[in-house]
């Protein structure tokens, strides 16, 4: 009588055991999945800003280095205006491109991938399902 009791224990642990790490891994891929689509969302939105603003910088120069030019009463001289201004500018991102560009960048990844408690995209929330899932 005691065997058939721990066989059956042993079986319902083994059984709620096994629905655990499946509920485990369902968690772990969902939220593998939100944080990588999260990743892309935000890789996807950097590519499209530097993709229009190369543009956006190439005809604001043009246009005011033609104005300055005629400020100026030469074309080429607003020109060379121009280019010293973006000079400078290149000049300071450089200098502080670590404090402005890289610091960030590594601050929002790291959030993206480590923290755990809150979910990477306010819209999902994977706890959610995962406790859907364990229902079913």
């Amino acid at each position: 009588m005691e065997n058939n009791e721990l066989k059956d224990l042993l079986a319902a642990l083994y059984k709620d055991f096994k629905k655990y790490l499946d509920v485990k891994f369902e968690y772990y891929k969902f939220t593998f999945i939100e944080k990588i689509i999260f990743i892309i969302k935000k890789l996807f939105n950097v590519f499209l800003f530097m993709l229009i603003m190369p543009s956006v910088m190439l005809f604001a120069s043009i246009g005011g280095a033609i104005y300055l030019g005629q400020m100026l009463g030469a074309t080429y001289l607003g020109f060379f205006a121009v280019a010293g201004c973006l000079l400078v500018i290149a000049i300071i991102i450089r200098i502080f491109k670590k404090v402005a560009f890289i610091n960030p960048l590594i601050r929002v990844l790291v959030e993206i991938l480590f923290d755990s408690d809150k979910p990477a995209d306010k819209q999902t929330n994977v706890k959610e399902k995962i406790k859907d899932n364990a229902k079913k």
